[in-house]
């Protein structure tokens, strides 16, 4: 950040602790980490009423997690068999909470036709964008 004033804070020493922890984990800078910190407890305070109805929250978490676990079984067990187990679970997704999730079928496709890193990426970034997708339908459903 060229042509920035910069400034120090006094924080407790647990705290500089844990931001050493997470510099070194995530190879981001000090003050990365705290203005993401700060950007997402903002983003929290501005929408925790969306998070007041516990169901919606509590069956978008489940869903979301049966989406991630399915997909690890199937990048872990990459067959024909774990695809279509996999591929159920994305229906039911779908089906069960309204959001389409399209992108999802050709890049586990292609996974399964051929397995390396690229196709790895591609594949979970198609499982973040519909994990986006059922996020921002419950804030919506919400009144955001």
């Amino acid at each position: 950040m060229a042509g920035q004033k910069w400034t120090t804070i006094k924080v407790p020493k647990e705290v500089a602790e844990k931001v050493r922890e997470l510099r070194a984990r995530t190879g981001k800078a000090s003050w990365q980490l705290v203005l993401e910190a700060l950007s997402f407890y903002e983003s929290a305070l501005r929408s925790s009423k969306h998070f007041s109805t516990t169901t919606n929250l509590d069956k978008l978490a489940y869903y979301i997690m049966k989406l991630v676990t399915s997909a690890s079984y199937f990048k872990f067990e990459t067959n024909e068999e774990s695809y279509n187990k996999f591929m159920e679970v994305v229906k039911q997704v779908e089906n069960r909470l309204g959001v389409t999730c399209e992108e999802i079928e050709p890049t586990a496709r292609k996974l399964l036709t051929k397995k390396n890193g690229k196709n790895i990426h591609t594949f979970n970034m198609s499982i973040k964008t519909c994990i986006i997708r059922l996020i921002e339908k419950m804030l919506a459903e919400s009144g955001s």
